[in-house]
């Protein structure tokens, strides 16, 4: 008949056809059809149900974020950015194709990078199996993850181009119209990309295999410690090491894994197999990093310093490795020491957002400096912003430098978008309410949050509360003493008030402070997190202070 093709059936009809004699479909708007639109934009819905599921299947904390990240973050991402680019080519281009083109092509692009980053692992393994010692520690992940591009990008355009081609068979032109390469094309075309997702599949597969034994359940603990599944990453580490005693990368990983566990005997297990994998690879910066974690969590933090020093030696150029040792310095509270190593790091990457967060702090900790200390709260909120724990460093700077109106209009932004704020932002919130004139018994207010239990489960917050509460109730006391030695309307000297809470020895005028300055908890929103932490906190979500978290 030598008319359009019907874009959904296929079926050829006559040249002045507006629909289909055989299914009804519009002619005249080629494109997406009714199921095509359906099948589409209700697919992410799928990927987020299948992530929740996922996530609860290996057990994830708050499966339903972790699904929803896995889910959406991820795979309805790559599904709306492969499905929306080939229809977009194929509209730009006037290339005949079926409504249901684009959603095969973002299931087909989705399962494809799912099966590259299953190629990519064993070839980081191939590649590069003792990490890149010229690179610093985020531009090895950055090269991880390009491999996974590298791979991704070839094999995702032949599979769609495969789609598009198989497309033409029923609605492009007749085989007869078309040159000998396109009829080859054609015939290549017919399974459409399933060839290029299974041959992916079997690539991987085959590399995985061809790996020795214990390289292989090394891999496989990689991918389990990944998900959080330590058990089954540590029966795979066992193997990988019954196979190869010495095998260091092995040892590194069952250490950190041993080490972060509640067991301290374990613990103790896995200080020992870290200690051999830095003595079997005594140029390996990464395991001596993780030997100073390691000492650190076991509450040797000496002994952390000078190893995360080592570390810093054999790597200088990383800022990740100062960062580290700018944080374990801050724990032996070596605040002079802390902001020279933060001062390195940026100086290796100033635009690190939590390395400004965190050397504002420490500076304004020190009371030194806090012009400059502003500066950076400002730099690390422009570069990270909607995040409380450097918005509340700002509001600190800001209060700290004589701006207490702006500083207070940003410890409302943060109160309006987090429901229950920590205790360090909530002290923050009172001195700076208390400078405007807006508490109406301060002395009230700060002894009530002396008393929370996270307060007392944080010496370094407490001792600072403990320290302003003095001030105040020495400033209360004078004015009381002030009103006492003057009669009242009926003649009567003015009651005196007693003093109570935590401060009431430093008001007695006691040679010691109500609280003594303990060492640095480890576990205290007081100490800035290391480079592995990486766990952000956004606004309305998670615990928050004005430092980023704990090591």
């Amino acid at each position: 008949m030598n008319g359009p093709r019907c874009p959904s059936c296929g079926g050829e009809n006559r040249p002045e056809a507006a629909y289909c004699t055989m299914c009804g479909g519009d002619l005249t708007s080629p494109g997406l059809d009714a199921r095509g639109r359906v099948l589409f934009f209700s697919t992410p819905f799928v990927f987020l149900l299948v992530g929740i599921m996922v996530a609860v299947d290996l057990g994830l904390d708050n499966p339903v974020e972790a699904g929803a990240t896995i889910g959406l973050s991820f795979l309805s991402m790559v599904y709306l950015v492969l499905g929306g680019s080939a229809w977009i080519l194929c509209r730009s281009f006037g290339i005949p194709f079926r409504p249901t083109m684009p959603w095969r092509a973002g299931v087909f692009g989705t399962f494809q990078l799912i099966a590259c980053v299953l190629l990519a692992l064993p070839l980081q393994e191939y590649l590069m199996p003792g990490g890149m010692p010229s690179l610093t520690f985020h531009d090895e992940e950055r090269l991880k993850l390009g491999l996974i591009f590298a791979v991704f990008l070839p094999l995702g355009l032949l599979g769609l181009s495969l789609l598009i081609g198989r497309d033409q068979a029923s609605v492009g032109p007749n085989a007869a119209e078309l040159s000998s390469w396109g009829r080859r094309w054609r015939a290549l075309s017919r399974f459409g990309a399933v060839p290029v997702f299974l041959g992916t599949l079997l690539g991987s597969v085959a590399l995985v295999l061809g790996l020795p034994v214990h390289q292989r359940e090394f891999l496989f603990a990689r991918v389990a410690a990944d998900f959080q599944l330590v058990g089954t990453a540590l029966a795979n580490l066992d193997r990988a090491l019954a196979e190869q005693p010495e095998y260091a990368p092995a040892l590194h990983l069952r250490g950190l894994l041993r080490v972060a566990g509640p067991d301290r005997e374990r613990a103790g297990d896995g200080l020992r197999d870290l200690q051999e994998a830095v003595r079997l690879a005594p140029t390996q910066a990464r395991y001596r990093l993780g030997l100073a974690i390691g000492l650190d969590q076991l509450g040797r933090t000496k002994e952390a310093l000078d190893t995360a020093s080592a570390a810093v030696d054999l790597k200088p150029f990383d800022p990740a490795l100062w960062v580290a040792l700018a944080d374990l310095r801050l724990k032996a509270q070596d605040r002079p020491g802390a902001v020279a190593a933060y001062r390195e790091a940026l100086r290796r990457d100033p635009d690190d957002a939590r390395t400004l967060n965190n050397l504002a702090y420490t500076l304004l900790e020190l009371n030194q400096d806090l012009g400059t200390a502003l500066e950076l709260a400002r730099a690390s909120v422009a570069r990270l912003p909607n995040h409380v724990f450097n918005l509340d460093t700002l509001a600190w700077a800001l209060y700290k430098n004589g701006q207490v109106g702006e500083a207070y209009q940003v410890m409302l932004e943060i109160r309006e978008a987090v429901a229950t704020p920590s205790a360090e932002i909530e002290f923050h919130h009172a001195v700076i309410s208390h400078a405007l004139g807006l508490l109406g018994e301060p002395r009230k207010t700060f002894e009530a949050l002396w008393e929370r239990p996270d307060v007392q489960g944080d010496p370094m917050l407490r001792q600072e509360i403990t320290q302003y509460i003095a001030s105040l109730g020495v400033a209360i006391r004078r004015i009381e003493d002030d009103a006492a030695s003057r009669p009242t309307a009926l003649g009567s000297p003015a009651e005196r008030p007693p003093v109570i809470g935590p401060a009431s020895a430093a008001l007695d005028g006691s040679a010691e402070e109500a609280v003594p300055a303990p060492a640095a908890d480890p576990a205290s929103a007081g100490a800035p997190m290391t480079p592995e932490g990486g766990q952000e906190e956004l606004l309305g979500a998670g615990p928050s202070g004005g430092k980023d978290g704990g090591p």
